[in-house]
């Protein structure tokens, strides 16, 4: 079941041609007691605890057509154990990829996950349920931020969230010293990246200088 995530792991890299600074893997026991207990699974108590509660109503005031009116409730009580039992499988599936975080001199590697389809895989093709690597540049990277949740202060974890000009991406569960380095890392290579930016940048002014220039010269020597 979940050999499939080391091949994925071994088939992210594609150019050869980088230089992997960590291969972070999350905390197993925080991500499981999230898909358990966090809330998000929680939720789905309420179906029951408020079928019952009408159940009981029903039963109070004895409801005419009561067959149909506690068929409802049992309809909406399966629907809530179905939904429940569908997100607890997708989580479990997920888990294979979705703990790998890979950092290298180009950026921050995690995976993403697309359902009926949609996108290809890892492997380049298209599954009912996909998993498929993306990848974070420094050139794009505004800045990385240490959080915590609930269940990353239990297991005494911690949390960060990349920006970019897309919107905020959060990655969970990893050790606190893991996550102290990669902050001191991207730090470093943020700026490497901003600054060779901006070499390109002032060469590609310079060159655009040096041709109008060139083309002004020409023009008088012709006259």
């Amino acid at each position: 079941m979940f050999g499939s995530g080391k091949k994925a792991l071994d088939a992210r890299n594609k150019n050869g041609d980088e230089i992997v600074h960590f291969r972070f893997e999350k905390n197993g026991k925080a991500y499981f007691f999230h898909l358990f207990f966090g809330v998000q699974s929680l939720k789905y108590l309420l179906f029951p605890l408020i079928c019952g509660i009408l159940f009981l109503f029903g039963k109070l005031i004895n409801i005419d057509d009561g067959e149909i009116y506690y068929l409802f409730l049992l309809f909406f009580l399966c629907l809530a154990g179905f939904c429940w039992i569908c997100q607890t499988l997708y989580g479990v599936w997920k888990w294979k990829y979705e703990k790998n975080v890979v950092v290298t001199d180009e950026g921050i590697w995690i995976m993403v996950f697309s359902t009926l389809w949609w996108n290809a895989g890892w492997d380049g093709k298209k599954h009912f349920l996909n998993a498929s690597w993306s990848l974070y540049d420094w050139e794009e990277v505004e800045k990385l931020t240490v959080f915590t949740n609930r269940t990353a202060r239990l297991f005494k974890l911690k949390n960060f969230k990349i920006k970019r000009w897309d919107g905020i991406q959060e990655v969970f569960y990893l050790k606190e010293n893991d996550v102290a380095g990669l902050i001191k890392l991207s730090d470093e290579l943020i700026k490497i990246k901003r600054k060779k930016n901006n070499d390109k940048d002032f060469k590609r002014k310079l060159d655009f200088t040096e041709k109008v220039a060139q083309f002004f010269e020409k023009e008088i020597e012709e006259q």
